[in-house]
């Protein structure tokens, strides 16, 4: 069970830092219960990088190992659709706020209203704690936020850049994450994070709805 949930975590977190634009939308129901929708698709340069941590020749995703593993860590009514060019689609629900997005602090509800955040200790803690497969993916992107360095996106762009190519460093350097929150009673807030500034994280991310 570990290693399954390790993979789908590899997988999670390949198309979250490399989508041009992975989209996150978060919707509370009247009953307090939380419907979670996620889509993203890889550029090919960062394809690339992952397959070469996965062992194969292509980055593929197993979308019933994906649906099985999430049903079983605290999510329910998952549906996992994989998309042309490395992307994917999950649609889920959180019922028990007992999911990893509640116990790591990053989602917090009060009344009808939500709250994400985002932090360097939070993600750091998280590098810091998870298994070496994990550690080895997250290692090829030289975040800062993960080693208690700090630099500006537009440096950390150039470290990219020196290392990978000018293609790889293109495609972070024009990635974002779409967080979409929707309240109780039907009000939305989108925000977009440049995937370089979450990678530096030199200012926390509070996002409020």
């Amino acid at each position: 069970m570990k290693k399954n949930f390790i993979l789908i975590l590899l997988s999670a977190a390949a198309i979250l830092f490399s989508a041009c634009t992975a989209e996150i939308s978060i919707t509370m129901n009247k009953d307090g219960n939380l419907d979670i929708a996620f889509s993203g698709a890889a550029g090919n340069a960062l394809q690339q990088m992952f397959s070469s941590v996965s062992g194969g020749d292509s980055f593929e995703f197993d979308a019933e190992s994906i649906r099985y593993e999430l049903s079983r860590n605290g999510f329910s009514d998952v549906k996992v659709t994989p998309r042309a060019n490395s992307g994917l689609t999950i649609s889920m629900s959180e019922k028990t706020g007992q999911s990893v997005l509640f116990t790591s602090g990053i989602i917090s509800v009060s009344g009808n209203s939500m709250t994400v955040s985002l932090d360097a200790k939070k993600m750091k803690d998280f590098y810091s704690s998870t298994d070496e497969d994990i550690v080895a993916f997250l290692d090829l992107f030289l975040a800062p936020v993960f080693n208690d360095e700090r630099m500006t996106a537009a440096e950390y762009i150039e470290i990219l850049s020196s290392f990978y190519g000018q293609e790889a460093a293109g495609e972070i350097s024009q990635s974002f994450i779409k967080i979409r929150l929707t309240d109780a009673a039907g009000n939305s807030r989108t925000t977009e994070i440049p995937l370089a500034e979450l990678l530096t994280l030199n200012e926390n991310i509070i996002i409020r709805n």
